[in-house]
């Protein structure tokens, strides 16, 4: 396989005089492996590029022609200074082993600025065919320099690159097929995707995600087998960072319903790319089928009690809204805003609970919470029609079905949900901003948040001082 690409033989290694690294490459037809050895001679290279009356390109963007070559320059560099490990430091022993790599990439060499403290290197893939849209190359290239932490400045398509003489190297004599680069915009178009972005933004808290959410997660994605790799490896990299499971936990529920390609180099590399977030492991699921449970969605989180139908009316042509309030959906509002039904004896109560402290809650308390919250939260409505309706809706949603909706709330009492009350060996004492714990030989304050149950909040608490204990 023969590419055409532009070589420049007046620069060995790195430039000293930018003029010859600008003005003298020539067009050339060569093989990977014949241009690899042009890369060891020393011989810079950049794309295909129009040449002048004298027979050299000058290498400027508005004379690409097209390229067949990505480089990814990895520089384990920021700020001029090496990174750590902790920021994505990436070795070339571990470029050697990662199977992407190997699988699809043309070959890879040492740089002239490589040390054995401070690896730098560069990564080559060589295309089926040529890409002329200057765009879209600018998107491949972004997507693979910013999966290895390469130096994502290097998109211009006229872009040089330096030779490296006698450096060390392998190759591995891979091509990328149309159908790889189809998977990569594929992967650039979900990833900017509204749906993914507004996933990554709404602040999930990864505490709340047990294994056993994981696992379902992973039914839903893997239930037809193996996926697209780039998937595949934000699935491993984001369980690894985030589930709280071990190597071997990971690898053994993933296998009940994957074969586990490449596995352990994902997992080993995973503390390098905990960028990726909980919430494209989300958006990976919920495009396979998975439902986020409410009691887990982010803090950010819009959450729609209606559903609204948009349709243009034949005779006038103008667009109608149809407005449905769920009252499932009201109910699940309002249990995640952490209103219950506190139950004694045959007495009902409807509480706020907020860090364990239960406050009580009247309808017209609620009614202003939630035409606070339809008032106040942006990006909740398509236009300013729909909020109209919905605000509409809504107050004679809450006339005629408010009291049914709290009554199904979830229940608090004593049997499920403990309150916190004295014994033989410990008394509570409240605070504004927490409790203390008494007893023989201990007096401890804790926050709210710690306590072991429920309880009635107290207008007159005051704040806890240290001369308190």
């Amino acid at each position: 396989m023969k590419i055409k690409t532009c070589i420049n033989r007046q620069v060995e290694n790195k430039a000293t005089n930018m003029k010859n690294f600008t003005e003298l490459f020539q067009q050339v037809s060569v093989t990977p492996k014949e241009l690899l050895k042009q890369i060891l001679k020393g011989y810079s290279y950049c794309p295909l590029l129009k040449a002048e009356k004298n027979g050299f390109c000058y290498r400027k963007n508005s004379n690409f022609i097209s390229t067949q070559i990505i480089s990814v320059d990895i520089d384990n560099t920021k700020s001029k200074k090496r990174i750590t490990e902790e920021e994505g430091y990436f070795s070339y022993e571990e470029a050697l082993e990662d199977n992407y790599l190997k699988e699809n990439a043309s070959f890879i060499y040492q740089t002239p600025s490589h040390k054995d403290d401070w690896h730098r290197f560069r990564v080559v893939f060589v295309l089926d065919n040529p890409i002329e849209d200057t765009d879209k190359l600018k998107e491949i290239i972004k997507f693979l320099n910013s999966r290895y932490y390469g130096d994502i400045s290097t998109v211009d398509s006229a872009r040089g690159f330096y030779g490296s003489k006698g450096a060390e190297h392998t190759f591995w004599g891979n091509t990328l097929s149309d159908d790889n680069i189809n998977e990569i915009l594929e992967q650039i178009e979900k990833e900017e995707s509204p749906e993914h972005t507004s996933l990554l933004n709404e602040g999930f808290d990864t505490n709340k995600f047990s294994k056993e959410e994981y696992i379902k997660m992973y039914k839903k994605i893997f239930k037809n087998g193996n996926i697209e790799y780039h998937d595949w490896f934000k699935v491993v990299t984001i369980s690894k960072n985030y589930s709280g499971m071990s190597n071997d936990e990971i690898k053994d529920e993933l296998s009940k319903f994957v074969e586990l390609e490449g596995i352990d180099s994902i997992l080993a590399s995973a503390n390098k790319y905990k960028d990726i977030k909980l919430g494209t492991l989300l958006y990976i699921a919920t495009s396979h089928g998975y439902t986020i449970p409410y009691n887990i969605r982010g803090k950010n989180f819009k959450y729609k009690f209606w559903d609204t139908e948009i349709h243009l009316d034949n005779n006038s042509g103008k667009e109608k809204y149809n407005v449905i309030i769920s009252a499932c959906k009201f109910e699940n509002k309002l249990n995640n805003d952490n209103y219950r039904k506190y139950t004694e004896d045959t007495e009902s109560t409807i509480v706020k609970i907020k860090e364990n402290i239960m406050f009580i809650a009247n309808k017209g308390e609620i009614r202003a919470s939630i035409l606070n919250y339809l008032g106040n939260t942006e990006d909740l409505f398509i236009n300013e029609k729909e909020k109209y309706i919905v605000n509409e809706k809504y107050r004679y949603f809450a006339k005629k079905m408010f009291s049914e909706t709290l009554n199904n709330l979830k229940i608090i009492n004593d049997d499920k949900f403990k309150l916190v009350r004295d014994t033989e060996d410990t008394t509570y004492l409240y605070y504004k901003n927490g409790f203390r714990s008494v007893g023989k030989d201990f007096d401890i304050f804790k926050a709210n948040s710690e306590l072991p149950g429920y309880r009635w909040a107290n207008t007159n608490e005051r704040e806890y001082r240290k001369s308190d204990g």
